[in-house]
């Protein structure tokens, strides 16, 4: 058993039907559980019961240590949770080109090989009904002063486009990030377009996610600056409109430090793409709703 103990759970009995039938066999089921012989058997299977007396497990405090009491902003974000996983996606991904991203990962891959394998991954694990684009960015990528790109418009992947569909597009699209790469990494102007497109043209039945892969510092004399992204960002992030923000650093000179002071200010999330951090990791972290300051739980 770990040293600082274990979450203990309450089972709560709880029935969604009324009928006479119904209630007779939660009745009868109930009145077995709080019997002597089904008391001894939750116990035996080491379950507290009655009073909350511990099982008699060697090592097991007879009593918690700690009792949590789940504030209403902890219980509306456990529940948002919940319904976020069963909404689909309205994903925007931000894909850095800046010259850099044509340097080697330690497998032998370059960068952006590694970024767009993993984005192309993530395509093919989200469901039919997800919104998809694709934005590139380096320095004045898009035209003087602008630093990203538009590739592929936010749509429904299985949208036909053509002789094709949407998400076929996509994909194609992630392939030809290859031969676009160069320039400097226009970072705080791109991270701050993108979440505010999100968030403007932001749709309540899905969930609405940013996705930014880069693998530096900003080097875009001409950028709002780093004070001034946070402003903004924290500024658009209202409860009405909650986008996750989501932050992934490629290489050593990705500055993880900075990227998660601009995602938490969305309440977002950064991740180290070199240590571990999976496609799976970062779509399950997209559907977990942004999470507004002060949500925890009471002692």
């Amino acid at each position: 058993m770990p040293s600082e103990g274990v979450g203990a759970l309450q089972f709560t009995p709880f029935t969604t039907s009324s009928t006479k039938e119904v209630s007779n066999e939660v009745t009868q089921l109930l009145a077995a559980l709080r019997g002597d012989s089904g008391q001894a058997a939750l116990t035996e299977a080491g379950m507290r019961v009655g009073d909350g007396a511990g099982p008699g497990v060697p090592g097991m405090p007879a009593q918690p240590k700690v009792v949590v009491r789940p504030t209403p902003g902890l219980v509306d974000l456990t529940m948002s949770t919940w319904a976020s996983m069963s909404r689909d996606l309205r994903l925007l991904t931000v894909i850095d080109a800046s010259g850099s991203m044509k340097y080697k990962t330690a497998n032998g891959m370059t960068r952006i090989d590694a970024a767009t394998k993993s984005a192309g991954e993530a395509m093919g694990q989200v469901p039919p009904g997800t919104r998809v684009g694709l934005w590139l960015f380096a320095e004045n990528r898009g035209g003087p002063g602008q630093d990203w790109k538009q590739l592929a418009p936010v749509a429904p992947v299985s949208a036909k486009e053509g002789s094709t569909t949407h998400g076929e597009n996509v994909l194609r699209a992630f392939g030809s990030i290859r031969s676009q790469v160069g320039g400097g990494t226009g970072l705080y102007d791109t991270i701050w377009a993108a979440y505010d497109q999100a968030v403007r043209t932001y749709d309540p039945k899905l969930a609405n996610v940013v996705i930014v892969l880069t693998d530096g510092k900003n080097e875009d004399p001409k950028t709002i600056g780093l004070p001034a992204l946070l402003t903004k960002v924290k500024a658009a992030t209202t409860p009405q409109r909650p986008v996750k923000l989501i932050l992934i650093g490629i290489g050593a000179e990705a500055d993880l430090g900075v990227l998660r002071q601009i995602a938490g200010a969305a309440g977002g999330s950064a991740f180290n793409g070199d240590k571990g951090a999976t496609v799976r990791d970062v779509l399950v972290d997209a559907l977990v709703p942004v999470r507004p300051e002060g949500v925890r739980p009471a002692s």
